[in-house]
């Protein structure tokens, strides 16, 4: 039975960012590699700043779909051997709720076959917490051929409010994980992300719970709408989320949640059809305002 989810916080900011952008990083880097060949002309005094500058022009064109306002790079240096170092990089991601600021740090890219991009304390801006690191290998610029890798180090929950306010507010809980993309050629595509919290957990709004329920047992349905509010903040203790590319047009999800005011430890087990075979249609599916069936 066809039903509308809102499922968009149950896979957090992180792949929000990667998702969108990786359909785009092998013409932006194809671009940036050409203007990099230019500069070389430049003074050396002066060919970081005009690199910087032409990056920053370049991703703004390339990347204004998914980003809203300017892509702010800081402190770029071009190494010998071609490759960059950024210090620093500021964008806005586009959401349904309005733009939502982050930032990443410690940027590196080296150019060849594979090119490699690594990056450190990709977070919301002005986070204090430790944020994600990753690794993207780029295999084909022309075929948009990658992997990504990315350890969630400390993030907050709270800091995602917002992404979107209706269901995140009051929100909390550090969470910590693993997210791996990949796409190749044909059915060579992979979607996993991991996430924790753990003890002692945090609070999440009640009616995040109507988003699970109709995926659950039609007994444990009408058990859990009587034991838990309609409506205000829920302590939970900790909380264990996994959602994976199952096959084409085919998304896992396994969910526990212990809520201990309210005798609850909530197991979820499902596998979601959604009506697009391409991982990042189905991806997005999940993430958004999705139509899927169970």
């Amino acid at each position: 039975m066809p039903i509308h989810s809102r499922l968009n916080f149950l896979l957090p900011w992180l792949p929000k960012v990667l998702i969108p952008v990786a359909g785009r990083i092998s013409n932006f880097l194809l671009i940036a590699a050409l203007l990099i060949m230019a500069a070389a002309a430049v003074s050396w005094q002066k060919r970081d700043t005009a690199i910087e500058g032409l990056l920053e022009s370049v991703l703004n064109l390339s990347m204004k779909e998914s980003f809203e306002g300017p892509v702010v790079l800081t402190g770029l240096h071009l190494g010998p051997d071609g490759g960059l170092a950024i210090e620093k990089a500021e964008a806005s991601l586009k959401t349904l709720n309005g733009p939502f600021p982050f930032e990443t740090e410690n940027i590196k890219l080296k150019w060849g076959r594979p090119t490699v991009i690594t990056f450190q304390h990709l977070r919301p801006s002005r986070s204090q917490d430790e944020g994600a690191e990753g690794r993207v290998v780029i295999t084909s610029f022309f075929k948009q051929h990658f992997e990504a890798d990315v350890d969630v180090k400390a993030l907050d929950l709270r800091e995602f409010e917002g992404l979107d306010p209706q269901n995140l507010s009051g929100s909390s809980g550090k969470m910590s994980g693993h997210v791996r993309l990949r796409q190749g050629p044909g059915e060579n595509q992979e979607f996993l992300a991991e996430l924790l919290v753990p003890e002692p957990g945090g609070e999440i709004q009640a009616k995040f719970f109507d988003l699970l329920i109709p995926y659950l047992p039609g007994a444990n349905q009408k058990a859990i709408r009587a034991q838990l509010p309609a409506k205000g903040i829920v302590a939970y203790h900790h909380a264990n989320f996994r959602v994976e590319r199952a096959g084409p047009g085919k998304i896992k999800l396994l969910l526990n949640i212990l809520v201990p005011n309210y005798n609850l430890n909530l197991n979820l087990n499902a596998e979601v059809r959604v009506e697009e075979d391409s991982m990042f249609s189905q991806i997005a599916q999940i993430m958004g305002y999705a139509k899927v069936s169970v």
